[in-house]
């Protein structure tokens, strides 16, 4: 990321983008029913084309084989200063606590521009 944003200094081609996540979500809900959850970013950086945003959603214990649920949505363009956001839904499966992981690649998954670990939590009832 240092030597990135250096070159990027100096050409603006190898300038890295740099996207501030967040995520509106209630902190409560009821099983089996439908919660709407909100994933948005700002991209200080470079534009990014064909990107999208990510929304991952796991149960406690939290770890990568408690992933319940994954959700992604393309972006076409993606320009410096702009803020993207997308509204998922998502059936909560069973009481417990869930947290919320979100992302922003590039349409292929072959760059991770920001990704944030336990954006929120949701106590399912």
């Amino acid at each position: 990321m240092i030597a990135l944003a250096v070159a990027g200094f100096y050409d603006g081609k190898l300038a890295h983008s740099s996207p501030i996540l967040n995520v509106a979500a209630p902190t409560r809900a009821e099983a089996g029913k439908p919660v709407e959850i909100t994933v948005s970013a700002q991209n200080w950086g470079v534009a990014i084309p064909a990107g999208q945003l990510n929304l991952e959603i796991r149960a406690a214990p939290f770890g990568p084989d408690n992933h319940v649920n994954q959700q992604s949505s393309a972006v076409a363009n993606w320009p410096s200063g702009r803020t993207v956001s997308r509204t998922f839904s998502w059936t909560p499966p069973a009481p417990g606590e869930y947290r919320l992981y979100i992302g922003a690649f590039n349409k292929d998954w072959s760059v991770m521009h920001a990704w944030k670990n336990g954006a929120a939590t949701i106590e399912i009832h």
